[in-house]
């Protein structure tokens, strides 16, 4: 049947007309001027494809209208045929099924000067929601146009059928208190829904997996109603906005388009004000997914608890935000959540006050236990910064704020820094926390803030395998003064500290410098596994805490380039210093450093009593260590241990003196009954491009870990040293291969012993093959100090200022330069022992 043509908007006889024929209704709307003041506005046209409109009782049961004051206009006074200005409340199509898939439309005649060219329509009723539904008299609907705001919406017979084929809206504000439950409520799918401006709703499409909407477009906001609203006159928003702005379904949503995602910033008056506000959630008891989501600006959240959030129960498989996502003050807010695909931002993601403020993440969410998991994540592209907040514990909830959390993950990309958050307290704040991930790029640096595990990359769950694939990081990775901060730890739980049982990085590329800070481990890159490739730009340097500044390599360390130096960091405290710009693996198969390796020093010069203890020491500082062996070992530049001098005028017994800080570089090997009958191998190869002061080089010694053992644990009486080059000057360097020093602890004495722990071959001796100085080798001028070449066997020692020394095998020492003319020998000997 063809429909009659609408009537031209000038012709006499519309204006005083109601109905125009069975499938069309015209009414003047109610506009407001700038003042506030109601006007009458725009002649309006309701066009419906089936014809209803048959009499005045008929359209007044299905059109409702709000006069000026805001009161029930009677249905046959509402078609009287004047030009009174009206509100159109509802349109009610419950119960009337001869409106079965009906089209509605409800448009705006454009007239110059009269209106602002948009329609107002409260509610469209083709179904009852109410407990329990009482679907006997819903209908679906068709195709649905509303030049101008929708309020609300109920619709749908049944699950699987179509609910409405398309909706079509300038914008949707329900003018509405959602705390009485009068939310939008569609049973069954959407087919499309389009809302060109703001969507301030509340909007429920339900029916297990076929409560879906299969194409979705916002043009503007998906955001709280933040105040009651004037163009419905009569109603008010009482305590808040709690569920504005909010589409929740519980089948899929095919596409989405939305122009922002904006939380509720009011958390004042009722409780609950603007909670899960500007959201598009998936129902957590059924299996919601959401093929691709696209926000045209940002998704930001408000002050309301999971206000500015999209989250899916199976999933989301693509998200792409061509703004920022920042957090709010309330918890959960700015969030990306459920098991998640692709994401790319191409501004920020910022964690604020709120508790998981900021964050994508990805997790499985178990109706049936109310329990959450990590999930795997596919690639996350970040144009901007990731920044932590300020977000603190939170009834026993960390505070992650400004972070990126999975099972597993495939690429993060990050085109800016990562960032931990500036408040104490904020842990886990600007993190990266995935348990395997292929590919890590931090465009530009990691920078750790006053919380602990902020600006961090490190893993998930204590029961993971955390396995990183390549890593890069162009600028800086900096600790802060929070613990584990500025750190990456792929051996470590970024909440707890505990230790994972294994865990690797393929290849670590940091092309500017690794700096440790104030709070412990920050500045560290740690991990139970081995470390294939590594590679620093500039300097690794120390911080003032333990473990700061350092690498923690459980397994080996294939091969590593630092082009800059090495530093420990200095400091005047009465408590030990350890591991300040420090590594440390369990093997180092290669290992260049192009610059300068320096030990710091404690400078605190109170003695404890009468002991001439000093209070405070250091502990490998500017040093490497290996459980195992070292095979190769390059330093370009000095090496310089530390002096520093100390005075207590209180101490009864010699209140003056120096203490010596050296660096160490040690090698295990330790018990291994496979190597070679001929070798037993700690450190192999050993190249030093210039000076080298203060040093001691140790064959048979692993890392200890403790204060109290600087030379480390002895774990191999016969390990070996192959070669030793020096192409400056040595001083003041003890070169130990399966040895201990006497009861002076230092070595270069008669005291000198061999060490006594099991060998790695009984038939085995300790030796040094070969040190070679094309400079001089002496020791310092220090009164007391002796310092020694020592194994069991030192095969040769040459050396500018002795070219031509003579070894005599056995325990007696072999002064390195002869006594020449009567004057005294020098310090540094060569010592066998048995």
């Amino acid at each position: 049947m063809s429909h009659p043509t609408l009537i031209e908007p000038l012709e006499a006889r519309i204006a005083p007309a109601t109905i125009v024929n069975p499938y069309t209704v015209t009414y003047q709307d109610l506009d407001y001027n700038s003042s506030g003041a109601q006007v009458q506005g725009d002649t309006v046209v309701v066009h419906i494809s089936k014809p209803l409109f048959t009499s005045v009782t008929a359209a007044g049961n299905i059109l409702g209208f709000l006069d000026v004051n805001g009161n029930s206009v009677p249905s046959n006074s509402g078609f009287s045929g004047n030009s009174t200005g009206e509100f159109l409340n509802v349109i009610n199509l419950i119960g009337n099924h001869k409106a079965q898939d009906m089209d509605i439309s409800v448009k705006v005649l454009p007239q110059d000067g009269v209106g602002n060219g948009t329609v107002n329509v409260g509610t469209i009723e083709a179904g009852n929601f109410s407990t329990p539904y009482q679907v006997s008299g819903n209908i679906d609907l068709g195709n649905i146009y509303i030049q101008g705001n929708l309020g609300r919406i109920f619709a749908g017979d049944n699950f699987s059928t179509p609910a409405i084929q398309s909706l079509t809206v300038g914008s949707m504000n329900e003018y509405v208190q959602t705390s009485s439950g009068l939310e939008s409520f569609v049973l069954g799918p959407i087919v499309s829904m389009n809302v060109k401006g703001d969507f301030t709703s509340n909007l429920n499409v339900i029916g297990y997996q076929y409560g879906t909407i299969d194409k979705l477009v916002i043009g503007g906001s998906l955001t709280a109603d933040s105040a009651a609203d004037a163009q419905n006159p009569g109603t008010t928003i009482a305590g808040g906005d709690q569920d504005s702005g909010q589409i929740n379904f519980t089948g899929h949503i095919g596409s989405a388009t939305i122009g922002s995602i904006i939380g509720g910033n009011e958390n004042s008056g009722a409780s609950g004000q603007d909670q899960a506000t500007g959201e598009l959630i998936g129902s957590t008891t059924n299996s919601s997914y959401i093929g691709s989501l696209h926000v045209l600006g940002d998704i930001t959240g408000g002050a309301g608890s999971q206000s500015g959030r999209v989250f899916a129960q199976v999933g989301i498989k693509k998200v792409i935000v061509d703004g920022s996502v920042t957090g709010g003050a309330g918890q959960d807010s700015g969030e990306i959540a459920g098991p998640l695909g692709q994401i790319k931002i191409a501004g920020d993601l910022a964690g604020s006050t709120g508790v998981n403020s900021g964050i994508i993440l990805s997790e499985v969410y178990n109706a049936s236990t109310g329990s959450i998991s990590p999930a795997p994540l596919g690639s996350v592209t970040i144009g901007g910064d990731v920044v932590g907040g300020s977000a603190a514990d939170s009834s026993s909830i960390l505070g992650n704020s400004g972070e990126i959390s999975a099972s597993t993950a495939h690429s993060i990309s990050i085109a800016g820094s990562l960032m931990g958050g500036s408040t104490a307290g904020a842990d886990n704040s600007g993190a990266i926390l995935v348990n395997s991930v292929s590919s890590v790029t931090i465009g530009k640096s990691i920078i750790g803030g006053a919380a602990s595990n902020s600006g961090i990359i490190t893993g998930q769950s204590t029961s993971a395998v955390m396995n990183y694939g390549h890593i890069v990081v162009d600028g800086d990775m900096q600790g802060g003064s929070g613990a584990t901060s500025g750190a990456i730890l792929v051996n470590s739980v970024g909440f707890s500290g505990g230790r994972f049982i294994s865990g690797s990085i393929a290849n670590l590329q940091v092309k500017g410098s690794v700096i440790g800070g104030s709070g412990t481990e920050s500045g560290e890159v740690s991990t139970a596994g081995s470390l294939g490739a590594l590679s620093i730009g500039g300097n690794v340097t120390g911080g003032t805490a333990n473990d700061s500044g350092v690498f923690l390599i459980g397994g080996t360390l294939t091969s590593g380039v630092i082009h800059g130096n090495l530093t420990g960091a200095s400091v005047a405290t009465s408590t030990a210093l350890m591991d300040s710009g420090y590594i440390q693996a369990g093997a180092i198969d290669a290992l260049n450093i192009q610059g300068s390796v320096t030990a710091g020093a404690n400078t605190h010069t109170t003695l404890s009593g009468t002991t001439n203890t000093p209070d405070g020491s250091i502990i490998n500082s500017g040093s490497i260590r290996s459980k195992s062996d070292i095979v190769s070992l390059t330093i370009g530049g000095d090496v310089n241990g530390s002096v520093n001098t100390y005075n207590e005028t209180t101490a009864s017994n010699s209140p003056t003196g120096t203490i010596i800080n050296p660096v160490f570089i040690s090698a295990a090997e330790g018990p291994n009954l496979t190597k070679s009958s001929k070798t037993d191998l700690a450190i192999g190869s050993v190249t030093f491009g210039q000076n080298v002061n203060y040093l001691d080089l140790l064959a048979g010694y692993s890392p200890s870990g403790t204060s109290t053992a600087l030379l480390g644990t002895p774990a191999d009486s016969t390990a070996q040293i192959a070669s030793v080059l020096v192409k400056g000057n040595l001083s003041a360097t003890n070169i130990v291969a399966g040895a201990a020093p006497g009861s002076t602890g230092q070595f270069g004495t008669s005291g000198d012993t061999a060490l006594t722990v099991t060998p790695g071959n009984s038939k085995l001796a300790s030796m040094i093959a070969s040190i070679v100085v094309d400079g001089n080798a002496t020791g310092d001028s220090n009164a007391g100090d002796t310092f020694g070449f020592v194994a069991e066997q030192v095969v040769k020692v040459v050396a500018a200022n002795a070219p031509s020394l003579i070894l005599h095998p056995g325990p007696d020492n072999d002064f390195l330069v002869p006594v020449n003319d009567g004057g005294p020998p020098t310090n540094l000997v060569v010592n066998e022992v048995d």
